[in-house]
């Protein structure tokens, strides 16, 4: 009975989650402004969740006592493949983090190199040619 009410509440909670990234991704102002193919990512991974919490609820009303073979089976069936929608979920998430990483510091190189721009007549006047692309590299490798 209890593990009904927390797979419900727990339900609940993703629908709130699935309304506020359907707001954040309907949103033009939103300063996380996300490339379609995270979004096309984050939507998969609400409507996997979904489908995984509802086969755990629906999994919860199965009777488990004095079943015949095959029921037992089919049930078997349906647990394997409410644990293979779960496992994809994480694949699913690594897979929009690191997306979201490499813009991160795409960003940042091209910020960084916005900013050096200005700097080269003040660079040139204390007897240095430019900014050296090695900053640039040492960023990189702070990075990972």
């Amino acid at each position: 009975m209890v593990l009904r009410y927390t797979a419900m509440s727990l339900l609940m909670a993703v629908i709130m989650l699935g309304i506020v990234e359907y707001r954040r991704i309907a949103s033009p102002l939103d300063p996380l402004t996300l490339t379609d193919r995270q979004k096309m990512r984050r939507v998969a991974g609400f409507v996997l969740l979904c489908i995984v919490f509802g086969m755990t609820i629906g999994g919860t009303y199965m009777p488990t006592v004095g079943i015949p073979k095959r029921a037992a089976a089919l049930q078997l069936l349906y647990w394997l493949v409410a644990i293979l929608f779960a496992a994809v979920i994480p694949i699913v998430a690594v897979a929009e983090m690191k997306e979201s990483i490499e813009r991160l510091r795409r960003e940042r190189r091209e910020m960084v190199q916005s900013l050096a721009k200005p700097l080269g007549p003040v660079a040139k006047r204390n007897g240095h040619s430019h900014v050296p692309e090695e900053a640039l590299d040492d960023l990189d490798q702070a990075e990972q």
